[in-house]
């Protein structure tokens, strides 16, 4: 082992002890003060703070920065000032105890790697705040690849607005100025910590203000210590405007009337920097930003913007980045490049698909390989990750920039387009209501692709707009999501009516035959078509033109219906084989039911027993407001930090719980009892939140769904066996993940949706699984018994029930902070 490896090794346990000793008096949001006490042990500005008499200890730690020689000292002060009431929190013991570790760090270690110490702290820091936490936070591979993209000479300068943790000061050109600004008070501290620990602070500024309301910042001298680093050249222009700002966001009223290149009004972050980096540029200066990837197909200003930088040949290269890259959003996102005057050949315009360049490192969190991606981008020809695309080209798309768009693999086909037509919009009609067909009701099977009117709902329009009226035979396509859901609807006098995101389509059966089509549209080559037109992160959308425009193999009338005759041939021998394990499996359940009914009958008596002293308690409770009630409650409530009342009516719930299990169940889950049903995310994320309610030896933080449009998303699941799931996993956790009550024990519950899938992810901080133990030993039957009552039957039902939705799920064990985390990952259904 190398000394490098083995003073890293050391570092990660000095870290980790560091955080161990502060979490128990503070938030994991405040554990920023302790970078602020590694770099003043690091310049000995602590030294002797813990002998002799220490009467007032934050006293002394300032009084120690302000008479110290440091160069610093004025950015210490100010940064002391911002996290001294964090630090004014901890028990003093804890205060001694962290300094008294930073200082049985070995020095050499400290001054050696001082910088890989400093970033271990800071993206432990971001790790325990969770999603919310890091959104200043990029990861160092892309910090790193952005900022060598670039070739620099020396001295030249760099302008990095909304700069985070200043990445791209640290990461970049030694012998480059660079200029960064940041509008958060504590991120701009931890920039100011990490320039520092980096001893980039004398080509380094970094000031705190706001990027939009004061782009390039030309400051004149001020005692306030944001103001204290400053260009002073009034007229600055910038050799790289390097950039992550917030995707999609809104600025201030304010700005609205920057003016724009085109006169027009600018209205999110993408758009102000591109716009005003141009600007500020030097002749051969370049612009680098990371954008969502909305920004490259929106129509309106962003489009017009783009037709400026295609027109006058500023656009150098596309890069696109898969989604699970970035800490605090999981959509992908693309980097854009533009060259001002100093670009080769301002005709083309380098597309990038980065995804060949991105490794899994584990469950849903990728990482990218640097040196793979370098020798992609050195590649000046098209390959399979490269498309070298004329101007003229992206004009004839609109000025359309989706990566994904020019890699579209050559299929020999016919365009949809030649033997499809699509149905004029029918908005005028007399009915008031009737039968409404929805993207969840079209069909994902290749051979049973008629709709059944009995299963659609029939409904009053007065509450929806856009309705068309559908009159005749046709094929239905879904435009929203990932599956087109071919689904064909024949017309027997009694008429559909849909909404926009379904397109209908009359089709030609004298070229092409139906079941043909509808196998063909479910193909693997359709598909990856279809997958390079559609536009959007969270719901992907695919326009009607870029539908009909698909290709599809098309040989003979003749030879379509003898493959589909062979298809639906073995559709029917499945069919057959499935009967006969059905009428198996029912003579063994017959006989299984007879005994259960027995057993269900014994305990019927008790069961109706607890519920009716449930109601009583509840009924005489909810009634009296007596003094006596609300001191017995109020002493309870102190106690155990529960309400009496909610306490009883959990009982209630947990009963009807237990008697749904009993009516439905025989031995053990029998699972096909159980219906699974389309629930709203909504109301998933309110089932998950009941359980902050109800009393644990940890507390339960909930990060519900960030997404707009979980009204209209809905999962297929079966509530009770749900419910099944989650018990399962508070119970583990309460048996065997923490031995007792503690405010700092933590169970994260995040609930997110990447692309169309809906994620329930769940980790805690206890004690870990046994050695050796992984997620086939946790599946398997008994293999978690043990004498606390348990039955080892948890784990198995999980990965059943789970299996049972259709959806997947892992477990994940040993990770340095929540050692046991659980995924699971539902395919989301539209519910519009």
């Amino acid at each position: 082992m190398t000394d490098r490896n083995a003073d890293l090794i050391q570092i990660k346990l000095y870290t980790k002890r560091l955080f161990d000793i502060v979490k128990y008096d503070v938030n994991a949001s405040e554990y920023h003060f302790v970078m602020l006490l590694l770099v003043l042990q690091k310049e000995g500005i602590l030294n002797g703070l813990l002998e002799g008499e220490r009467y007032n200890l934050l006293q002394d730690i300032r009084y120690k920065i302000i008479k110290s020689n440091s160069k610093n000292s004025r950015v210490y002060e100010r940064i002391w000032e911002l996290f001294e009431p964090s630090i004014a929190r901890l028990n003093r013991v804890t205060l001694l105890e962290i300094i008294s570790l930073l200082q049985e760090i070995d020095q050499n270690i400290i001054q050696n790697s001082f910088a890989d110490i400093f970033d271990d702290l800071l993206y432990k820091h971001a790790k325990y705040q969770g999603r919310t936490g890091s959104d200043y936070v990029l990861p160092t591979e892309i910090s790193q690849f952005l900022s060598n993209l670039i070739e620099l000479p020396n001295n030249a300068k760099i302008y990095n607005p909304f700069a985070g943790l200043v990445s791209f000061g640290v990461y970049g050109n030694e012998n480059c100025h660079y200029l960064g600004q940041e509008l958060n008070h504590n991120t701009w501290a931890l920039g100011q910590l990490r320039l520092i620990a980096y001893n980039r602070e004398n080509n380094c500024e970094l000031l705190q203000g706001d990027s939009i309301e004061n782009w390039n910042p030309r400051e004149i001298y001020s005692e306030n210590i944001e103001n204290y680093f400053r260009f002073h050249d009034e007229n600055e222009k910038f050799d790289l405007i390097i950039a992550n700002p917030p995707f999609n966001a809104r600025i201030s009223e304010r700005a609205y009337f920057t003016d724009s290149i085109f006169g027009n009004i600018i209205k999110n972050c993408e758009q102000f920097v591109i716009e005003r980096g141009i600007q500020d540029l030097t002749p051969n200066g370049k612009l680098i930003i990371i954008v969502s990837n909305g920004f490259l197909f929106r129509r309106g200003n962003e489009q017009k913007l783009r037709r400026y930088l295609i027109e006058n040949g500023l656009l150098d290269m596309v890069i696109s980045f898969p989604e699970g890259l970035l800490f605090n959003t999981v959509i992908p996102f693309s980097v854009v490049v533009i060259n001002k005057y100093g670009k080769k050949d301002r005709d083309f315009v380098k597309f990038i698909d980065a995804k060949s360049a991105v490794e899994n490192t584990s469950l849903r969190e990728k990482r990218l390989n640097i040196k793979a991606l370098e020798e992609i981008i050195k590649e000046d020809f098209t390959s399979e990750y490269v498309r070298i695309i004329p101007n003229k080209a992206i004009v004839q798309l609109d000025y359309n920039l989706n990566v994904h768009r020019y890699f579209q693999k050559e299929v020999e086909g016919v365009r949809l387009n030649q033997f499809v037509t699509s149905i004029p919009p029918q908005k005028k009609f007399e009915e008031k209501n009737g039968k409404f067909v929805r993207i969840r009701d079209l069909k994902e099977d290749r051979l049973e692709y008629l709709i059944d009117l009995k299963g659609v709902e029939e409904i009053d329009f007065s509450k929806f707009h856009g309705i068309q009226k559908i009159s005749e035979s046709c094929l239905l396509l879904a435009k929203r999501w990932r599956t087109l859901k071919p689904t064909f609807f024949k017309f027997s006098g009694e008429s559909i009516f849909i909404t926009a995101d379904i397109i209908a389509l009359q089709v030609d059966e004298s070229q092409i035959d139906i079941t043909y089509l509808i196998n063909e549209l479910h193909a693997d080559y359709v598909t990856e078509q279809i997958n390079s037109y559609r536009l959007g992160a969270t719901i992907p959308t695919i326009a009607k033109d870029d539908l009909l425009a698909v290709k599809i193999v098309l040989p003979s009338l003749a030879e379509q219906k003898a493959k589909t005759a062979g298809l639906i041939e073995l559709s029917e021998t499945i069919k057959a084989l499935k009967a006969q394990n059905y009428a198996l499996d029912y003579g063994l359940k017959s006989k299984n039911y007879d005994e259960y009914a027995s057993l269900k009958h014994t305990l019927g008596s008790p069961r109706q027993n607890i519920l009716s002293y449930a109601d009583v308690l509840i009924s005489y409770f909810e009634k009296d407001d007596s003094k006596a009630f609300l001191e017995v409650n109020d002493n309870f409530n102190q106690e155990l930090g529960l309400d009496l009342l909610l306490v009883f009516k959990a009982i209630k719930s947990d009963i009807n719980f237990m008697s749904e299990l009993l009516e439905k169940g025989e031995k053990g889950l029998i699972l096909t009892d159980y219906e699974i049903e389309t629930l709203p995310l909504r109301e998933v994320q309110s089932m998950i939140s009941q359980y902050k309610k109800i009393s644990h030896k940890f507390n339960i933080n909930l990060f519900p769904i960030k997404d707009e449009n979980k009204r209209q998303l809905g999962i297929g699941i079966n509530k009770a066996l749900l419910r099944v799931v989650l018990d399962n996993l508070i119970s583990n956790a309460e048996k065997h993940a923490y031995t007792s009550k503690d405010s700092k024990n933590q169970m994260i519950i995040d609930l997110k949706i990447i692309n169309d899938e809906f994620i329930i992810d769940i980790k805690n901080n206890g004690n870990p699984f046994p050695n050796n133990f992984d997620k086939k030993k946790f599946t398997a039957k008994f293999s978690t018994a043990n004498s606390q009552n348990g039955t080892g039957l948890g784990g198995y039902d999980i990965d059943r029930i789970i299996t049972y939705f259709g959806a997947k799920w892992d477990l994940v064990l040993n990770e340095e902070i929540f050692p046991v985390r659980f995924v699971f990952q539902f395919p989301i259904i539209s519910l519009s």
